[in-house]
């Protein structure tokens, strides 16, 4: 459980040019991560609750809740392990505008040969944006990740996974010429359907210093313009021990965009991620001041991705707060 004080300078996630303007505030954040495991000789259940909440002293419209639930059943046999489970998240906020719930029901079967670990999984998503129903939708979901330990420090993983999300609106299609004034998109009487492919490499170092280095390329190929995008995403992670048992954390994600008709229709891209899609970097020292009990101080910053796209976006979100561990 943690409780933290933090000053957002960005409250409504608002870019540069945007009529509403930028508003910052300091606001309250409550969380409380419950992880639960229970399990036998062969069966394994885990449950994972996340609760939290913001209250902006000033920026109530921008007060938010989330919760999110992963509830896991696991049989393990000596090579395979099928296994089942939920996945759940609902964000609210008061003004509405990025409030949506996500429910993936899924299964999967993990294989273990020498080595190697495979992990093969099926499911279906729905996603439901409050604001507007036109961005919900409907998604079978496939994946497979192998990962592998090539000594006792380093571990190698590959993921690929396979998203094919059909709509609640219509595609659109372009009318007019892109490089004029004269551009204009008009609806079709064809659902709106994407094909998503997402590959991720990542390298772990694990040993007195955590550093973990990732290469994510995403495809998302839409039938509706200005929503196909093709992304590269980079990522580093480094966590050590520095002085007076201080804990760092460094989190950094560098993004290049090109979306296909250099136009963006809608910002549902966004929305499903916590880190806004963006370019990012999140620094964090921890020490334990009590038995179980943590002073954390926190600096986020987002930027704009780099890309094609040229609206501009800026937020950075200092934090300081106490985190206790039952």
């Amino acid at each position: 459980m943690s409780l933290s004080y933090e000053y957002d300078s960005n409250v409504y996630r608002s870019t540069l040019n945007s009529e509403e303007g930028i508003y910052s505030d300091f606001d309250l954040k409550l969380q409380s991560d419950l992880n639960l495991k229970l399990l036998d000789d062969k069966n394994l259940l885990r449950i994972n609750l996340l609760n939290g909440g913001k209250l902006f002293i000033n920026e109530s419209d921008a007060n938010a809740i989330v919760n999110q639930l992963e509830l896991v059943y696991n049989y393990r046999l000596k090579h395979l392990s099928p296994e089942s489970g939920i996945v759940f998240k609902d964000t609210t906020t008061v003004n509405t505008i990025q409030d949506y719930t996500t429910f993936m029901p899924y299964t999967a079967a993990i294989i273990s040969i020498d080595k190697f670990l495979f992990r093969v999984m099926g499911g279906l998503e729905k996603f439901v944006f409050d604001y507007s129903s036109k961005y919900s939708y409907l998604a079978p979901v496939a994946g497979i990740l192998i990962s592998t330990r090539l000594d006792e420090s380093v571990v190698l993983q590959l993921n690929y996974a396979y998203k094919y999300s059909i709509y609640d609106s219509y595609a659109y299609k372009k009318v007019g010429n892109l490089d004029s004034d004269s551009l204009l998109l008009t609806v079709t009487t064809n659902k709106r359907r994407d094909n998503n492919h997402n590959i991720s490499v990542r390298f772990n170092y694990e040993s007195d210093i955590l550093i973990s280095l990732a290469y994510n390329p995403e495809i998302n190929l839409s039938n509706s313009a200005g929503e196909s995008v093709i992304r590269q995403r980079f990522q580093l992670t480094l966590a050590t021990q520095i002085i007076y048992e201080i804990y760092f954390n460094l989190l950094l994600s560098v993004m290049i965009s090109s979306f296909k008709d250099g136009i963006l229709v809608s910002d549902e891209i966004l929305l499903l991620n916590d880190n806004e899609n963006r370019n990012y970097i999140i620094l964090k020292l921890s020490r334990e001041i009590f038995k179980k009990t943590f002073l954390e101080l926190r600096y986020s910053y987002y930027y704009s991705e780099f890309s094609n796209y040229t609206t501009r976006f800026d937020r950075y979100v200092i934090s300081s707060g106490v985190c206790l561990k039952f």
